[in-house]
């Protein structure tokens, strides 16, 4: 498979509202507000329209699955779907869950 870069996204989002156990774990939502991508080819905003959807385990993992919609500077919109698992220390993922700043590199994404 050959891979190359498509763009940055820098993705605004609001305060997580935290909808509270559910049987696996936390459930939590947080709204994406905006913001903007760029790269090589293509370039935009993000739409307003999206969240982030979590689930955060009593293991620590969290599973993702953000849903958004980006739209290009010529007004093409772009569906957009991440799905994917963030794990790390303990104490990092608590304060990521509190909204702290955290070392880079210091848990990880998939």
């Amino acid at each position: 498979m050959n891979l190359s870069h498509l763009f940055t996204a820098k993705i605004e989002v609001d305060s997580p509202i935290e909808i509270g156990e559910y049987g696996k774990g936390k459930r939590r939502v947080i709204p994406i507000t905006g913001g903007s991508f760029e790269g090589p080819e293509i370039k935009g905003t993000i739409l307003q329209e999206g969240a982030d959807y979590q689930l955060i385990q009593s293991d620590g993992v969290t599973e993702v699955v953000a849903h958004y919609t980006i739209e290009t500077d010529d007004g093409v919109p772009i569906y957009i779907v991440n799905e994917g698992f963030r794990h790390g220390p303990k104490d990092i993922i608590d304060k990521l869950i509190r909204g702290e700043a955290v070392p880079d590199g210091s848990y990880y994404c998939e």
